[in-house]
């Protein structure tokens, strides 16, 4: 082993849903993350998982677009666009929400199956992000 050296483990898969970022999209987010997961088949986390990016949704819809079902005509050049990824790593999912505000929210402590959080500036704005382990501590499976 060298001193230095770092080890990054790469995604194994990964998917992104753009969204309008109104009401209906914190939704949309839960059935993303339902269809892709179950694609994965990673259930194993599925309930946690749509947990967490219905709170990052509506976090990103309520800093950046309009709670409302469905906008006004006149409103819809205002609207903002918020990005949901999802990332399937070795032995843990993570979800990333991407939105214009460049604040970043105040992050709760990990729960559950959340083992890690946190936010970064990127391209005018940020994301915020939770990772969500696959197996039980000491159950490790690839």
């Amino acid at each position: 082993m060298q001193a230095g050296v770092l080890v990054v483990t790469l995604p194994r898969f990964h998917d992104d849903l753009i969204l309008v970022a109104t009401r209906p999209a914190i939704n949309c987010a839960g059935l993303f993350v339902v269809y892709t997961l179950t694609r994965w088949r990673v259930q194993s986390v599925l309930l946690d998982s749509v947990i967490e990016v219905e709170r990052l949704v509506t976090n990103a819809v309520k800093q950046t677009g309009k709670m409302v079902d469905l906008p006004i005509l006149t409103d819809v050049s205002s609207l903002n666009f918020i990005t949901v990824r999802l990332i399937r790593l070795k032995y843990s999912i993570a979800i990333e929400v991407w939105d214009v505000e460049p604040d970043t929210p105040t992050q709760p402590p990990p729960s559950g199956t959340v083992v890690n959080r946190g936010s970064y500036l990127e391209d005018g704005g940020k994301v915020v992000w939770a990772e969500l382990a696959l197996y039980p501590s000491g159950n490790i499976q690839p």
